[in-house]
């Protein structure tokens, strides 16, 4: 948001000699600046014999303590435009909600979800209606910008959960995802040792085949061998059993003459 567009009422800007706070050093902590601001106060109603605190120095002081001005570098002069004292009108309630609309449209801020634009809007919004409360009663002012500090805490502490659970939700999504390439790779892996060994057992089976036709075929080879050996031996035993029988039939007719002859 530029330097005029801001949700907050400011007094016109000045050129100031050097960058200094006019008016001391906000603290950035909340519990510091609550006690800057119970000293100062305290301050100012003692009046040391002075006579009486002027009630707009006064609220002016306060203002600058709970809501400093803000400072910009423009043609070489650092510019500051103090937050104004100056009460809201109706009239001013109606343009602080046409603006803040129209911030919301201009800047496109998201509904919902975290949204850093619209996050600075309604804090210049809340920051606008603290203003509007100091102006009329400083504690309540003091009390607002409390609730404000707290909320900011709450808000880091939230964001700072989800950055984590994002964070956690991408080391878990990484590591699911590489867990899923393992197991992609090692399916792969077992995918194509299993071809493998398919190609190995069809390649057994095949060689198993070609062992059983080359025995089968040595089993034929031998029993034709054994069968003609045997034919063999059959004709043998029968040629031999045929001359034995001739030899015992000559035998016995031999005989059969010497008997015949000595009987003559």
């Amino acid at each position: 948001m530029d330097v005029g567009d801001s949700l907050v009422k400011r007094e016109k800007a000045v050129v100031t000699g050097v960058d200094d706070d006019n008016g001391g050093t906000v603290a950035e902590s909340y519990d510091q600046k609550l006690r800057e601001f119970i000293t100062f106060s305290a301050s100012l109603e003692s009046t040391d014999g002075r006579g009486k605190v002027d009630p707009e120095a006064q609220l002016r002081k306060i203002m600058d303590f709970i809501l400093p001005g803000r400072k910009y570098e423009k043609q070489a002069n650092i510019w500051i435009e103090k937050t104004s004292t100056v009460p809201a009108t109706r009239i001013d309630m109606l343009t602080l909600h046409e603006k803040f609309e129209g911030a919301l449209k201009a800047r496109n801020a998201k509904a919902f979800g975290i949204c850093p634009i619209r996050r600075e809007i309604f804090d210049q919004l809340f920051d606008e209606i603290i203003r509007q409360v100091t102006i009329n009663c400083a504690e309540r002012g003091l009390l607002l910008l409390r609730v404000k500090h707290e909320f900011q805490l709450t808000f880091v502490t939230y964001q700072t959960l989800l950055e984590s659970t994002i964070a956690y939700g991408i080391r878990k999504a990484i590591e699911t995802e590489q867990q899923r390439t393992s197991v992609d790779e090692q399916a792969a892996n077992d995918r194509n040792e299993n071809i493998l060994m398919k190609k190995k057992i069809e390649q057994l089976e095949q060689k198993a085949l070609q062992e059983k036709i080359l025995r089968e075929e040595e089993i034929k080879l031998i029993e034709a061998n054994l069968k003609e050996e045997n034919e063999k031996l059959q004709h043998n035993c029968k040629t031999l059993k045929s001359q034995l029988q001739s030899i015992l039939q000559m035998e016995q007719d031999s005989n059969q003459e010497s008997e015949n002859l000595s009987k003559l």
